[in-house]
């Protein structure tokens, strides 16, 4: 059954966040096999080896997003290293930009339509930055910054209730945290790849 977008993206900042227990390596929410739609050989644990790149870059570290499929797929020197199922927002614009940062417990500084839901789930709102750790704040353990794509960013999450092929999300793509997802991505990449380059096609 279609899950109701508003009611999903009412739970995204919802109190209710998972236990700890069901963030452990494999646990990804429910509603996927394993399986990716792209042509790449699944792996255990909720990941895959992507297929070929789609698009051409020029830096050694290369991220695409497909929107359609709802996976992210990691590339160094053109080579697949690890893919990821994510959860993207609705449009399927295509954008390009490059990683400018990686940020560690990062805090949230909710939009207006975040800011409204924010608010709506027990918010204060006099708060305008929404710490690390805060049951409100969606972020998760790690967030991409990514030139040229405004307020859009790669970053982990918090919680998630339902599968990965039913949600949307305000305009970021998001990760589970943990090992698969956004802490392993995180080290995969390696403390240098910032400086070494990390291109981002969103399709």
């Amino acid at each position: 059954m279609p899950v109701n977008r508003r009611e999903v993206l009412g739970s995204l900042v919802s109190g209710l966040m998972v236990p700890s227990a069901l963030m452990a390596e494999g646990d990804w929410g429910g509603g996927w096999s394993g399986q990716t739609n792209t042509g790449g050989a699944a792996v255990p644990g909720g990941v895959f080896l992507p297929a070929a790149p789609v698009y051409a870059v020029q830096r050694p570290h290369h991220i695409e997003v497909s929107f359609a499929h709802k996976e992210l797929s990691y590339y160094r020197a053109g080579q697949p290293v690890q893919g990821y199922k994510v959860i993207t927002p609705s449009t399927t614009a295509t954008r390009r930009g490059r990683v400018t940062q990686i940020i560690h417990r990062p805090t949230w500084t909710p939009g207006t339509s975040g800011r409204r839901m924010f608010i709506a789930n027990g918010g204060s709102a006099a708060m305008r930055v929404v710490p690390y750790g805060h049951p409100l704040n969606p972020m998760g353990n790690y967030k991409f910054a990514i030139n040229g794509f405004g307020a859009v960013r790669i970053h982990g999450t918090a919680s998630y209730r339902y599968s990965y092929d039913q949600v949307e999300t305000l305009g970021c793509v998001r990760l589970m945290n943990g090992s698969p997802g956004i802490n392993q991505l995180v080290s995969l990449l390696g403390p240098t790849a910032i400086a070494e380059g990390i291109d981002v096609v969103f399709f």
